[in-house]
């Protein structure tokens, strides 16, 4: 089975782990894996199936798309941060406060949306101290107390587990963004694709809630 991906830390973090527990249960199964910060075309790269994440609409590409789930965005600080600057209870208060930000395709540059009951609400970050591409590299940056900065969830989950980072502001959560499997044809769709995406939706699924269970709120 040839698997892409178009997001290589997730791909390091999550879908490798599936992929040994899948390999355990199906060991006749052969993997090649792709990791990539870009989309793979599935049907010149010769993939299988491919994985996408995204905030948007996917573009009509003509292939099959199964969602997998959607993946919250929180805002993290950490303790010793917090401690000094103290935890902000609203979107004003944020203002007080140095907000990172976060470079990517997935995010605004100068503004954070976040859901709420009448519709979305919208932070224009002012301007930050550092400026970062990589979700990782931000965590980072947190856990050395450099301020308050939204973080995919399956990126934060092993700093809220372990205390370095907690939530602030729980109750008011960033835009989702939702994990897709692509692949060519759904008439012939292979057996062990199948069984891939399905093993890989628990597994997500389930680390999902055991991250949204151990997570800490200021």
């Amino acid at each position: 089975m040839c698997c892409g991906f178009a997001l290589s830390a997730f791909g390091e973090y999550y879908v490798i782990p599936a992929l040994a527990k899948y390999c355990e249960q199906y060991p006749d199964v052969r993997v090649d894996l792709t990791l990539s910060q870009h989309a793979p075309d599935i049907v010149d790269g010769g993939f299988d199936v491919s994985l996408y994440i995204t905030h948007s609409p996917l573009p009509d590409s003509g292939m099959v798309a199964a969602k997998l789930c959607c993946v919250p965005t929180v805002l993290c600080a950490a303790p010793s941060y917090l401690a000094t600057a103290g935890s902000p209870e609203t979107l004003t208060d944020l203002y007080k406060h140095s907000c990172l930000q976060l470079l990517t395709s997935f995010f605004a540059a100068d503004k954070w949306i976040f859901n709420a009951a009448q519709g979305t609400e919208v932070f224009d970050v002012p301007p930050a101290k550092l400026h970062v591409s990589s979700a990782e590299a931000l965590a980072i940056a947190l856990r050395e107390g450099m301020g308050i900065a939204p973080l995919p969830l399956l990126t934060a989950l092993s700093f809220l587990r372990s205390g370095e980072l907690v939530r602030v502001m729980p109750t008011h959560e960033l835009q989702s963004s939702t994990v897709y499997a692509l692949y060519a044809s759904r008439e012939y769709l292979d057996a062990k694709i199948a069984t891939w995406i399905t093993f890989l939706c628990d597994h997500i699924a389930a680390s999902l809630l055991a991250g949204q269970s151990a997570t800490k709120v200021h």
